[in-house]
């Protein structure tokens, strides 16, 4: 389930950033190609955290449950508000910047 969500979001991504741009629009196809795989990126970053949402779906205490699910939106909100950062700690890791 969860890779047919990460291929539509790829699909989706593709259709939605001029990736058949003609040949003087270098650029739009450049940062349809970055924005690409920073889709691919995000979706593994978030991965572990929707494997909780569902694993909180499964479970049948209520309390515990929600807990779970509270616990996975913080999460979620903390590492999209630090996305800037990992992709930074990662180009650096690549070689990418000082």
């Amino acid at each position: 389930m969860f890779m047919k969500r990460i291929v539509f979001l790829l699909v989706l991504s593709l259709l939605l950033s001029s990736c058949a741009a003609s040949p003087e629009h270098e650029s739009s196809t450049l940062g349809a190609f970055i924005g690409f795989i920073a889709i691919i990126i995000v979706a593994i970053i978030l991965g572990p955290f929707i494997w909780l949402q569902d694993k909180a779906l499964q479970i049948k205490n209520k309390k515990i449950s929600s807990f779970l699910w509270i616990v996975s939106i913080i999460l979620i909100l903390i590492v999209l508000f630090n996305l800037v950062n990992i992709f930074v700690f990662l180009g650096k890791l690549i070689g990418l910047g000082n």
